[in-house]
């Protein structure tokens, strides 16, 4: 991958750090500490109840500060990793699995670059929403996801679907009041993303940030990406309802927000 843009990524995403905890309103050890309390969508519950996690090594790929990785761990995970490119988020998910004693250990690292101490490592590997976008080479990312997988290993993915690539957020020019869901980008654009306006979707502020780029795939490529590292897609859906906290305004009208993919490793 291209350095230049992976180290700027990172300095973006470590200054996220403070802003995602400036507007979280409960810490997640609270959360995670309740009988009922979890960070996964109803879609990754059901998911993994049907493939189960008990006894399973689970890994989490751009983990941000390891709530879901912890959240599997809770369901009866033997054991959790989380990888992820900023050292605070890091830094904040050992935190959080030293407080709630859930067996889970954190590696600050350019995902494409984990080490070959992980290789054939996972039951399963987890990918949630927005993570996808920060490659712009698919093909190194499933080859790494494929590397650290254990043969039968399971790869779950949970993201924003690319049809939302083609929509204007209500905070961009183009955004139309008056017809939100129609289509204003090429579903098959090539050119990057590079913003400026903060990542904070968990307050919901924008805010003067370091430069950081993005890229756009369509379903096609990240299938077709999968496939060419050996892994076999078992199950794919795809959902009505919003995980990028941009689009939320859209649900109810039948259009592709979000999906699940489940594959394993041949």
């Amino acid at each position: 991958m291209d350095n230049d843009y992976v180290a700027a990524n990172k300095e973006a995403w470590e200054e996220a750090f403070a802003v995602h905890q400036q507007g979280r309103k409960v810490d997640p050890v609270d959360v995670l500490q309740s009988p009922e309390g979890t960070y996964l969508d109803a879609p990754v519950r059901e998911a993994l109840s049907r493939i189960g996690v008990a006894a399973k090594a689970v890994g989490q790929l751009c983990c941000n500060n390891g709530r879901e990785l912890l959240s599997v761990v809770k369901m009866g995970a033997r054991s959790g990793v989380g990888f992820d490119l900023a050292e605070n988020f890091i830094a904040e998910g050992a935190r959080i699995a030293r407080e709630t004693g859930l067996n889970a250990r954190f590696v600050c690292t350019d995902i494409t670059q984990i080490p070959p101490e992980f290789t054939g490592t996972f039951d399963l590997l987890i990918v949630t929403a927005g993570a996808l976008c920060w490659f712009r080479d698919l093909e190194a990312l499933f080859a790494k996801a494929a590397e650290v997988l254990a043969a039968q290993g399971y790869l779950l993915i949970h993201e924003i679907h690319p049809f939302t690539q083609m929509l204007a957020y209500q905070s961009e020019p183009d955004y139309d009041a008056a017809h939100p869901d129609r289509p204003i980008y090429s579903y098959f654009r090539t050119d990057v993303w590079v913003e400026t306006d903060g990542m904070d979707y968990v307050g919901g502020t924008t805010y003067a940030s370091k430069p950081f780029t993005s890229f756009s795939h369509t379903m096609a490529s990240i299938i077709t990406a999968m496939a060419r590292n050996g892994l076999t897609i078992a199950e794919m859906h795809e959902f009505p309802e919003d995980i990028s906290a941009g689009f939320g305004h859209l649900e109810g009208r039948g259009l592709p927000l979000s999906y699940l993919l489940l594959a394993r490793k041949a």
